[in-house]
């Protein structure tokens, strides 16, 4: 369907949207109900990864600066037999040696429905709302299948897929941190409340994305009481 990259929105002298580029730990909790991962990531500069404003043909600006070296991790949460997974952003370290100005951080997914990105475009405006909110999903009409993301109701996630004018695809799941973020060398900065995004894949036909909502919806009514127990 495609990949997933906890791309950062820096501010080396230009606005840089560094990928990671470097696998790291992932630490896992399975239950009987779910697994919870915390998957860490890192972008070393000399490695490529670095996008930068696109004009009206497509091209990128020259980089001016070099990105800071970073260390990412996002938690994910997967559950069997289900065509989606919940994500978020945990944490970010500088691991350079000079500050970072964090303008907000992405959940990049670029597609490759069917094994490759050829036929794969913005799933709107042709298709109904239930394939995941158009502009939120790529479809491949041939493989008949979609690869989106939705932010959580009540989220300040935004979410809006494109592909600019000379093919690149922009699939930008985001936060904008307002006012902007500075980290310093060795330090982390942290979200332990942060707001979740799902990922999903899905069939274009016969198994329609409002299904899965009209599940979440439900889910997020639910409420978990604990009491104390008295024993006789």
């Amino acid at each position: 369907m495609g990949s997933y990259n906890p791309l950062v929105w820096q501010f080396p002298g230009q606005n840089q949207w560094v990928r990671t580029n470097r696998g790291g730990p992932v630490e896992a909790s399975v239950g009987p109900v779910r697994a919870r991962l915390r998957v860490t990531a890192e972008y070393q500069p000399g490695n490529g990864g670095v996008i930068t404003t696109v004009d009206d043909t497509g091209k990128q600006a020259a980089a001016q600066g070099i990105p800071v070296p970073f260390r990412v991790t996002h938690e994910v949460v997967v559950y069997p037999q289900r065509p989606w997974f919940h994500a978020r952003f945990a944490s970010i370290r500088n691991t350079g040696d000079r500050p970072l100005q964090l303008n907000g951080y992405f959940f990049y997914l670029d597609s490759s429905i069917g094994g490759s990105t050829q036929g794969d475009a913005v799933a709107a405006p042709d298709v109904p709302n239930y394939y995941g909110g158009g502009d939120r999903a790529w479809r491949d009409q041939q493989v008949g299948a979609v690869f989106g993301a939705e932010p959580w109701s009540g989220s300040d996630l935004e979410v809006r897929f494109f592909a600019d004018e000379g093919g690149m695809q922009h699939p930008d799941a985001r936060r904008e941190l307002r006012p902007p973020v500075v980290v310093q060398p060795g330090d982390t900065y942290a979200e332990p409340d942060a707001p979740w995004l799902t990922v999903y894949g899905a069939s274009a036909e016969g198994a329609p994305w409002q299904l899965v909502q009209l599940q979440l919806e439900a889910w997020a009514q639910v409420a978990v009481e604990v009491g104390k127990v008295e024993r006789r």
